[in-house]
């Protein structure tokens, strides 16, 4: 391990392979799977550090997020709402192979219950609300085919009495719904103070239409409550090397310590 270390940050190593990815257009890492490497695993280790008993998994798409944390050994409860009936085909179908994690029925979270239009892409992790802006939209054929449904729209002040059946459980939050992310908080004032973790997607360049929330809001929004940030990842970038969205995670620091070491 001492000799592999040697050798990956090695100015020669990292100079030929700087060259191999340039002019392959090929960009792979092999590096020990540890927290500094896997934004996954750190968090699982959170919750597990936190002692998370619960998962609420808002935006789910096919269950990409919850399936990493029960692959990684999470033996809590999880919860997940999607809105859009392929993507919670997928989901559902996923979930089937884990006792302990459960698919609400269609349903979307939001401010007020409410019947809203929900835009469909091809690639479904787009799926929004919102509607994409044209030059992001522009040469890209996954986000060129759009159905536009009504969706149900539900508040998880209104939904997580019957999820949450013991004061004791700590629950981390979920939020990835591309842009409307305030408006699920908006509809959680009750119970978002009881969350123990809230990890959410936060536009830094956005790319939707009519998003309210900015990159500063989200953090000032969230200081305002006590909560602070301990993980981050890096979501989407585009051809320029501007990062477009990130995930942050945050603790609130009026129910648990925050450790640095």
């Amino acid at each position: 391990m001492k000799l592999f270390r040697t050798i990956s940050s090695s100015d020669n190593f990292n100079r030929l392979k700087l060259k191999f990815f340039k002019n392959s257009n090929i960009f792979f890492k092999l590096k020990r799977f540890l927290p500094s490497t896997s934004e996954s695993l750190r968090t699982k280790l959170i919750s597990d550090f936190y002692n998370i008993k619960v998962i609420i998994d808002i935006g789910a798409n096919k269950g990409q997020f919850s399936e990493q944390q029960l692959i990684l050994g999470y033996k809590g409860k999880i919860v997940s709402f999607e809105p859009s009936q392929n993507a919670h085909d997928a989901l559902s179908k996923r979930a089937e192979k884990y006792a302990n994690w459960t698919v609400h029925e269609p349903l979307a979270i939001g401010e007020k219950d409410s019947e809203l239009e929900f835009h469909e892409y091809t690639d479904s992790v787009f799926n929004s609300f919102l509607k994409v802006k044209e030059d992001f939209r522009k040469d890209k054929d996954y986000l060129k085919d759009v159905v536009v449904r009504k969706v149900k729209v539900a508040r998880l002040d209104d939904l997580l009495p019957s999820i949450l059946t013991s004061e004791s459980d700590n629950f981390l939050l979920k939020i990835d719904t591309q842009g409307y992310e305030k408006q699920v908080l908006e509809g959680c004032k009750n119970y978002i103070k009881k969350a123990s973790i809230i990890k959410i997607e936060i536009p830094v360049k956005a790319m939707y239409e009519n998003v309210e929330w900015t990159f500063y809001d989200t953090i000032e929004y969230m200081k305002e409550l006590n909560f602070h940030p301990i993980n981050f990842d890096i979501e989407g970038v585009n051809k320029n090397g501007i990062v477009r969205t990130i995930d942050m995670s945050f603790l609130n620091t009026n129910m648990h310590k925050l450790h640095a070491n």
